[in-house]
């Protein structure tokens, strides 16, 4: 089964007319989405158009602020790695709102310290089986193909989660 993203153009501007109504010229027909609910635009889909839903692996660190460039580096070629297993995408994230909380917060799971940022990785893979087999392949090989971490993995929190809801614009 061969799968592809769509991927559709973002809203389009409307112009406001008196008494707060919206009023804007016909959209480029080149530019709207053919019979694609709201809900499945930017999902997974089939060649064919069907759409599936997704698994994810998410994944929280802390880096230190010295290291941005390693980490960096590393999310670059570890998401080829990860992509040619198999994977549909790989995003990598970089805190800069990321509130201190008196029970509990995102820099409290991984332990940040000082100077410290909190990161976050998502990986989209086409199915659970998909994802297995990657994590299978990648253990087995000693995750070679990802380089080394520029962080401390033992504070790293992570887990698989199937796809409930998905809402788009």
């Amino acid at each position: 089964m061969q799968l592809k993203r769509k991927h559709y153009a973002p809203r389009l501007p409307v112009a406001r007319g008196g008494a707060g109504r919206a009023a804007s010229a016909a959209p480029d027909p080149a530019l709207v989405p053919r019979g694609i609910p709201a809900q499945d635009r930017g999902a997974v889909h089939t060649a064919q158009g069907d759409r599936i839903m997704a698994y994810a692996d998410i994944s929280i660190a802390s880096v230190p602020d010295e290291r941005r460039d390693a980490y960096r580096a590393f999310c670059e070629k570890a998401g080829s790695y990860i992509l040619s297993l198999g994977a549909l995408e790989v995003a990598d994230y970089w805190g800069d709102d990321i509130p201190d909380g008196e029970v509990t917060s995102l820099p409290m799971a991984v332990k940040a310290a000082p100077g410290e940022t909190v990161v976050a990785s998502r990986i989209l893979w086409p199915d659970k089986a998909t994802r297995d087999a990657g994590w299978e392949k990648m253990m087995s090989g000693g995750g070679e193909g990802m380089g080394d971490m520029p962080f401390d993995g033992r504070r790293m929190i992570f887990g698989g989660f199937t796809e409930l809801v998905t809402v788009s614009a």
